[in-house]
């Protein structure tokens, strides 16, 4: 008992002096105060670190104007209560404000580092920008894919029939493929949504649109620039949608005003199926059918057409067409039957285009004929006569220096 009370009773301890040994200089001041910061401390493992439930709560002490700091783990101390003063608590309160801001600062650099997309998102500081479109934030976010194709052909052709320029041909190919979709918004009110890809079937699936929504309590509620609709709460007038323009929607206390500016890009068709078959009416004239598939040979026949035609299935007329050719344009440079042809305007029309230089009219064949040989003795006009001896020669500039003072190539 005495030994416990006599150990317990000094406040410091020193160690045993021998003869004749030098005195020992190690001295320790409680409280111990380091230079070494705590995160140090906490690597070479002189602390324990905090376990993840442990709880900090800190109570105000009127009586002594002292704030206490307690910190538990479930219903257990897990240090002695701390005794604060009032700087001392708003200094903790400082380092606790300052450690949180910068852990925010640090998670929002994460965060911003690891979003898709290599535009960045833009702050506007501007009070005026965030009074028009809520917020200061301008963020894009682009998404596709764009293809672009060149290529060069030299074709070359050693066919006698051809000049020499067309024996060696040079063709550039160029070819762009793009698949682009674009979301983004300005703000917390304007939204930008684009749609574009080149191999579109129709012409309504390439989009763009902008879209700005106001605040419950401002005139402008919405504003929509692209494509828009317009639907309508009635039977009677049916809306309108897929068209391309500008559409508002404005508020003044209780009245509310929708107008809109737009090209109607689609059409409203009716189908009626019976018997697992569709019925419907149509409306379309030969040119639509087949174009640049039907042609009349001469202006005689389009002149006399529908007095021809008046009593189907009778065909009133007296020329019959036993033979025709057609020729087509050497574009692939084909060596097959290829043959140099010169094709005019006014053969075979008794009122010729050309009149200064071809006579046609009175005393000529009212029917088309443009041929001379035995048994054709009547021609429509004088275009086969007046023609230089030299026309029918291949690489010949007499055609060309016939008809170059009345219109040129406008006549073959």
């Amino acid at each position: 008992m005495l030994l416990i009370s006599a150990l317990c009773g000094f406040g410091h301890a020193f160690a045993q002096q021998l003869p004749g040994v030098k005195k020992d200089s190690l001295t320790i001041k409680s409280p111990y105060n380091s230079s070494e910061s705590n995160n140090n401390r906490l690597l070479r493992g002189v602390f324990d670190i905090d376990p993840p439930n442990l709880v900090r709560t800190i109570e105000y002490n009127a009586a002594t104007n002292q704030y206490i700091l307690y910190e538990r783990v479930g219903n257990l101390m897990y240090r002695p209560p701390q005794y604060l003063t009032f700087a001392e608590y708003l200094r903790l309160k400082e380092r606790e404000n300052q450690r949180i801001y910068f852990k925010q600062l640090a998670d929002n650099y994460a965060y911003q580092s690891q979003q898709q997309g290599f535009i960045p998102t833009i702050e506007v500081r501007s009070h005026t920008f965030e009074q028009i479109f809520g917020s200061s934030t301008i963020n894009f976010r682009p998404q596709g894919s764009a293809e672009m194709i060149m290529a060069g052909q030299v074709n070359s052709n050693q066919n006698p029939l051809f000049n020499t320029q067309q024996r060696s041909q040079f063709n550039f190919n160029f070819n762009q493929r793009i698949q682009m979709n674009i979301t983004g918004s300005i703000g917390d009110k304007l939204k930008i949504t684009t749609n574009y890809n080149t191999d579109a079937q129709f012409q309504f699936e390439n989009q763009i649109k902008l879209d700005y929504t106001g605040n419950p309590d401002e005139i402008i509620q919405k504003i929509e620039v692209g494509t828009v609709s317009f639907p309508l709460n009635t039977t009677l007038i049916t809306g309108t949608q897929a068209l391309f323009g500008i559409k508002t929607k404005l508020k003044f206390g209780k009245l509310n005003i929708t107008s809109i500016l737009s090209q109607q890009r689609s059409q409203s068709k009716t189908i009626t199926i019976t018997n697992g078959s569709q019925q419907g009416n149509f409306s379309l004239t030969p040119a639509d059918y087949e174009a640049n598939k039907h042609y009349f040979l001469s202006q005689y026949f389009r002149d006399n057409y529908n007095k021809t035609l008046a009593n189907i299935p009778i065909i009133s007329t007296n020329v019959n067409i036993t033979k025709i050719e057609v020729w087509v344009t050497n574009r692939v440079n084909s060596t097959t039957n290829s043959r140099d042809v010169l094709a005019f305007m006014d053969l075979g029309e008794n009122k010729p285009y050309n009149k200064t230089l071809i006579q046609g009219g009175g005393g000529f064949s009212g029917l088309p004929a443009g041929f001379q040989g035995p048994g054709f003795l009547q021609q429509s006009n004088t275009l086969l006569q007046n023609l230089p001896a030299a026309a029918r020669q291949t690489n010949s500039n007499a055609v060309v220096s016939y008809f170059q003072s009345t219109g040129g190539n406008d006549n073959y």
